[in-house]
């Protein structure tokens, strides 16, 4: 909670010292590290930056993991630091470049130049991309990274790039994929898709059926006006119904979640039913409060890819590891535009994950008025 100051202690510094072997560094590292979120006074701050700072620069490469684990989400981690670790081994950067708040655009261009596929892709993934970075990212020709950065919603991509991702990889299946489902592409995009998904259907219609140019054209043309064409509404099929909102009337999800904090009265099926319809200011807000962390902190460890920062996070706001479950099951789902489809999907998310494991679904359901 919040004033938690999880710093070495003196038993820690015994027991290193009787035991300075990789493992317990690893151990000691993180735990030192996991301080800078904690309320220090600035005298404490700076010894513990001093201390991160020697464990980081620690030969020992499974030290290094332990305080890049630690230190990726936190907005203290110094900048020296943050960079420090973005330019390491594979192993310990990853996270630290996907989850890091404190890297700099110009930080991320410059590993970006002759970063790896992998580094790539952890820059891609981040969770705001200005479009100077995300031009880089393209830039690098690493189609996991491309197409992971196109599949992510907060990614500002700008109409050059778009069109770059598609001139050169468009015949890539995954960068195909993300590039037809992210929404709002301009016309441009749009129109070089199209020239090259005929280019492609083209090709192989003329090299291994041999039809005739006539034939090639009419039937493009027919695959036109069939992709134009709205698809029929299914019959039998009542619409998704919108579920009642956690934050009432007039008030901002962080405001409501800070009035009920001051009482003690933020639950968990409260923060899982505000995931469930999208209302995420509410949510990131109480679990950083019940946490005693920072709302972007908590942001970033909530939608990480990493499961174990993510469970770090619920552990720290008081969520059992059985309803940790249910609350990955629903974050599984990803973006879907449509809010009542993602509704749904968010619903029958928690009702499977909670299926014989935990009572949260229970408790939820009743919230919104849903059998249990």
């Amino acid at each position: 909670m919040i004033g938690q100051r999880p710093a070495i202690t003196v038993r820690d510094v015994e027991t290193l010292r009787a035991d300075p072997t990789p493992e317990r560094r690893s151990e000691i590292a993180g735990k030192v590290a996991a301080a800078l979120d904690a309320a220090l006074t600035e005298r404490e701050r700076a010894l513990v930056d001093e201390i991160v700072r020697g464990f980081v620069r620690d030969q020992i490469e499974t030290v290094r993991q332990a305080v890049a684990r630690a230190v990726a989400a936190s907005p203290y981690l110094p900048a020296d630091v943050a960079r420090s670790l973005a330019q390491d081994v594979e192993e310990v950067a990853l996270p630290v470049l996907q989850y890091s708040p404190v890297l700099a655009e110009a930080d991320l261009i410059a590993v970006l130049r002759d970063a790896s596929p992998a580094k790539a892709e952890a820059i891609a993934g981040r969770a705001a991309l200005s479009s100077a970075v995300s031009d880089a990212v393209v830039e690098t020709g690493h189609v996991g990274a491309i197409a992971r950065l196109i599949g992510n919603a907060n990614a500002d991509i700008s109409e050059a790039s778009l069109t770059r991702a598609v001139e050169r990889h468009a015949a890539v299946a995954e960068i195909g994929k993300a590039l037809v489902q992210r929404p709002h592409l301009p016309p441009a995009v749009r129109g070089a898709i199209e020239r090259a998904a005929q280019a492609h259907v083209g090709t192989f219609l003329r090299r291994y059926l041999n039809l005739p140019e006539e034939v090639i054209a009419e039937g493009l043309h027919d695959a036109r006006s069939a992709a134009a064409a709205p698809e029929p509404a299914a019959e039998g099929e009542p619409p998704p119904e919108r579920l009642p909102t956690v934050v009432p009337p007039g008030e901002t999800g962080a405001g409501y979640a800070r009035r009920l904090a001051q009482f003690r009265a933020i639950e968990d099926e409260m923060v899982l039913h505000a995931l469930c319809t999208g209302e995420l200011a509410f949510a990131e807000t109480a679990l950083a409060l019940r946490a005693g962390i920072s709302q972007e902190s908590a942001r970033l460890r909530l939608y990480s890819e990493d499961a174990e920062m993510r469970r770090d996070l619920l552990r720290r706001a008081d969520i059992s590891d059985e309803d940790a479950l249910v609350f990955a099951a629903v974050l599984s789902i990803g973006n879907i535009a449509d809010a009542l489809v993602y509704q749904a999907a968010a619903v029958e998310a928690a009702k499977r994950a909670a299926a014989g494991r935990s009572t949260l679904w229970r408790r939820m359901a009743e919230r919104i008025g849903r059998q249990p």
